[in-house]
């Protein structure tokens, strides 16, 4: 979060500060940074910062790429609704590979959502790249964990009930 706030008010800064100086910098170098290598990537991708590794996100000890800490991407799955839609605020357990019936009981039990990523959908390819089998998606669509055993991410899903409301 800090790199996203450090990359926001450096931008904020380079387009306002300096005066007429700064307006003749920018009027000369702006028209050229699309040049600079991976420099339009950077500016134009709307990809967040990963969040760190902590008791809401399970990611490597070592500082390597992971899902974990990173936003699941929201298609649309079933030609109308989108991933967050399916997921109604639960946690959800996102699967290239079929899962067991037992596996299936698992989720549902601990208050979760199984959904099959579909090979060559969105889902399915984000998985590959990111070189797993399966992720634990959070309500707020943070991968708490990812990996390629679906048998221990089920067995690490969060137990998580909507709170009962209470009639008067």
């Amino acid at each position: 979060m800090q790199a996203l706030i450090r990359m926001a008010k450096l931008i904020g800064t380079a387009m306002t500060q300096g005066g007429e100086l700064g307006n003749l910098i920018r009027a000369a170098l702006a028209p050229r940074l699309h040049l600079l290598p991976g420099f339009k990537q950077r500016i134009l991708s709307s990809a967040t910062p990963p969040l760190p590794r902590s008791s809401l996100v399970a990611g490597p000890r070592l500082r390597r790429r992971t899902l974990a800490g990173r936003l699941c991407p929201n298609p649309i799955l079933d030609g109308e609704r989108r991933f967050d839609d399916v997921a109604a605020g639960r946690f959800a357990m996102l699967s290239s590979a079929p899962a067991t019936a037992a596996q299936q009981a698992e989720v549902e039990q601990r208050g979760g959502i199984l959904l099959l990523a579909r090979p060559g959908s969105e889902l399915h390819r984000w998985l590959r790249r990111g070189h797993v089998t399966a992720a634990i998606v959070r309500p707020d669509g943070t991968v708490l964990r990812a990996g390629r055993d679906l048998s221990s991410l089920c067995a690490n899903l969060p137990c998580f009930t909507a709170p009962t409301r209470r009639i008067p």
